[in-house]
């Protein structure tokens, strides 16, 4: 099979997508059709794998992206957007997203699922934002 033809098979796919009402399978079909773009006379195979190179670089920076962003969010209205991102975020599996936890919350290396370790990031704010509350309620306690 050509890329040429592995892309009208992805248009297609897209098309019963968009018809059944699945916009973001639709989405995702296209961009992937996108990113094999240029190359209509490569073996199929060939560009599947330089895709596939391409994601798994990608992840690495993923970890250390959320990583920062999770640690710099000092209030809930930071944290929450940055959190609902990365749990919609399908390229952060469960490998990735056992790594964004454990350097987050500093605990354990290897969660049951990738829920438990959301729920673990999740937590590890909350205790967060509870400790800085008694903080400033000491500071202001000291102040008066």
């Amino acid at each position: 099979m050509t890329l040429r033809n592995l892309q009208d098979s992805l248009a297609g796919l897209a098309s019963f997508a968009d018809a059944t009402g699945e916009k973001k399978g639709a989405a995702a079909l296209r961009a992937l059709s996108g990113l094999l773009d240029g190359k209509d006379d490569m073996p199929a195979e060939t560009a599947i794998m330089g895709v596939s190179a391409l994601v798994e670089e990608y992840k690495p920076g993923i970890i250390h992206t959320y990583i920062a962003r999770l640690s710099a969010a000092a209030s809930s209205g930071e944290f929450e957007p940055v959190f609902a991102g990365l749990r919609t975020d399908k390229l952060a599996g469960k490998d990735e997203m056992d790594k964004i936890a454990h350097a987050y919350t500093g605990v354990r290396r290897k969660y049951v699922s990738r829920q438990a370790a959301l729920d673990a990031i999740h937590g590890h704010f909350e205790e967060r934002a509870c400790q800085a509350g008694k903080v400033r309620s000491a500071e202001r306690y000291m102040a008066a």
